[in-house]
């Protein structure tokens, strides 16, 4: 009833021998086998998981030097800022001196008129 004859099954898993080499697969074999695999995955992983910390390691040597060049800009910034003040008030200074000698020079003008 749908089972496989018992002569059949037990042909199936008796050891058979082809030029003198033992053919036949225990548990043994496939649990070596298996380990073999779940070590070579294992193993690969590894080696990926320590290829990744040494990008990582780098990626933050990098978020450091970057945050490093970021105040140094934001330093210089300041400092540009600070210059560009002192000049506006020299202008600005100039301006109004300037000024007030073309009225003194309009005064003096009018006066000597």
């Amino acid at each position: 009833m749908g089972f496989l004859p018992a002569s059949f099954a037990f042909s199936a898993m008796q050891a058979t021998a082809v030029s003198g080499i033992d053919l036949s697969v225990n548990f043994g074999n496939i649990l070596t086998i298996v380990v073999m695999a779940v070590g070579g995955i294992f193993f690969f992983f590894l080696d990926e998981m320590k290829g990744l910390k040494d990008e990582m390691t780098k990626m933050t040597e990098v978020l450091i030097v970057q945050g490093r060049m970021d105040e140094r800009i934001t330093a210089m910034d300041q400092r540009m800022v600070g210059q560009g003040k002192r000049l506006d008030d020299t202008v600005r200074r100039l301006n109004t001196f300037l000024d007030m000698r073309a009225v003194q020079a309009i005064e003096d003008d009018d006066a000597e008129h």
